[in-house]
């Protein structure tokens, strides 16, 4: 059953994929284009992306390993004027980790229609006069298609 699940969901990420790029070059005629204001310094600062690659290696009991690159982007939730659909809020993060700072999550965002984001990490942060105390990470883990869970685990990091 999940290797039918799984079947449906790689189809159906193809074909929404495949509709959009086909889509794309017409959505001008649809629709009436107008220009983006400049975007500020804030909105720049943001968000960052970041390029790194993800291996694996597993010994036993047979021996497998993969290696791909990935983009990441880490949005400031707070400043950021659009953050990636279906992931927590600024609020939400403070309220579950009980801080009261900035919260940055760090995500891959969906790309031409389609999302593989196995992994996503808000880093909270608590205020102490001017100084920012990263307090407590929650890591939103996304194995299973639809399917999210929440890890939160404490740090004590100065900035």
């Amino acid at each position: 059953m999940e290797v039918f699940y799984l079947l449906c969901s790689i189809l159906s990420a193809f074909f929404t994929s495949l509709a959009r790029s086909l889509l794309l070059p017409f959505r001008f005629l649809l629709t009436r284009h107008r220009p983006h204001p400049p975007l500020s310094t804030t909105e720049v600062e943001a968000v960052s992306l970041y390029q790194g690659t993800v291996w694996h290696e597993r010994r036993r009991p047979i021996r497998h390993s993969f290696r791909y690159s990935v983009r990441y982007a880490l949005f400031d939730l707070d400043l950021a004027p659009n953050t990636p659909p279906d992931h927590l809020s600024a609020d939400e993060a403070r309220r579950f980790t009980k801080t009261d700072g900035p919260v940055f999550l760090l995500t891959i965002p969906p790309s031409v229609g389609y999302e593989q984001n196995p992994l996503s990490i808000y880093y909270c942060y608590d205020l102490e006069g001017n100084t920012k105390l990263l307090k407590k990470c929650i890591a939103e883990v996304t194995n299973t298609p639809g399917v999210k869970e929440y890890y939160l685990f404490s740090t004590q990091i100065l900035i």
